[in-house]
């Protein structure tokens, strides 16, 4: 499912993504979640706080990492750091 969320999201079907994100348990990664902060689809990034499906990786996998608030915040800074440094050299 996650093949189909990326391609989904890549083809800027973020509506449908997010009725996918809805209706069935998905398996997400960290770089679905880069690519959805570097294209800003947060409509599909709150789908997925909203539906409690913010893991990496299966959420029942004993293994896998439920994610908070500051996880997310981290992949925007980490993804719009370049241009936050531009930004200050230009003042």
């Amino acid at each position: 499912m996650a093949n189909l969320l990326k391609i989904c999201l890549y083809k800027g079907e973020e509506k449908l993504a997010c009725h996918l994100t809805n209706f069935y348990e998905i398996a997400i990664d960290e770089e679905l979640f880069i690519r959805a902060v570097e294209t800003k689809q947060f409509q599909w990034i709150k789908h997925v706080w909203v539906m409690k499906k913010n893991w990496l990786g299966v959420r029942n996998d004993p293994q896998s990492k439920k994610l908070s608030l500051a996880n997310l915040f981290d992949f925007v800074k980490y993804c719009f750091e370049d241009e936050m440094q531009q930004k200050e050299c230009a003042m």
